[in-house]
């Protein structure tokens, strides 16, 4: 992720990264009034340390990193999430309810989130934020531009504080934005 400051873009486009797509940091505050809309999906609790969620990040994500997993959960209070419709499971995701900022504290964090399938993205991360939203006075999540959550989360009192720019050299893309929210601009 590169900072809107110029100097970092042309640095990472100099290097042979190009820069593929804006990632939206938003934030919402409980005294801003929320009315995330309802879906029929279930956020269900997953298990801590279950290797199902290292599986399904790394198969959704681009790539595995079990310290990235064992930080979140030992470190930020990572509250895993499983997303089911009619029993099917379409995505998983974590809560980071340790993940503050300096200015935010006892901020948490929403992400890494990953479905299936695009159509299952917004009502996915829409039952996180939910879920976030319902345990802490101020919440943040990381959207790439290409995401359906976008809106529908601006819509409902969440506001963008930064957007950066996700550069890469790779040349098949590591993730589709469409169906990945990252755990963050640090670790993504």
């Amino acid at each position: 992720m590169s900072s809107i400051d110029p100097r970092a873009q042309a640095l990472y486009t100099r290097l042979g990264m190009q820069p593929l797509l804006p990632n939206f940091n938003l934030r919402w505050k409980r005294s801003t009034s929320s009315n995330l809309p309802a879906s029929n999906i279930e956020c269900l609790e997953g298990q801590t340390g279950d290797p199902a969620f290292m599986s399904w990040d790394a198969q959704i994500g681009g790539r595995e990193r079990p310290a990235d997993h064992t930080f979140w959960i030992q470190q930020q209070r990572a509250v895993p999430l499983w997303f089911r419709r009619h029993g099917k499971t379409l995505g998983y995701g974590y809560v980071r309810l340790g993940a503050g900022t300096l200015w935010y504290p006892q901020a948490c964090t929403v992400g890494p989130i990953g479905v299936i399938s695009a159509e299952y993205a917004a009502d996915c991360a829409l039952a996180a934020t939910r879920y976030a939203c319902a345990r802490a006075e101020v919440v943040r999540i990381d959207v790439p531009g290409p995401h359906a959550s976008l809106a529908p989360l601006l819509e409902s009192g969440f506001m963008i504080v930064y957007v950066e720019t996700f550069h890469s050299a790779a040349t098949t893309p590591i993730f589709d934005a469409r169906c990945y929210i990252p755990s963050g601009s640090d670790l993504l």
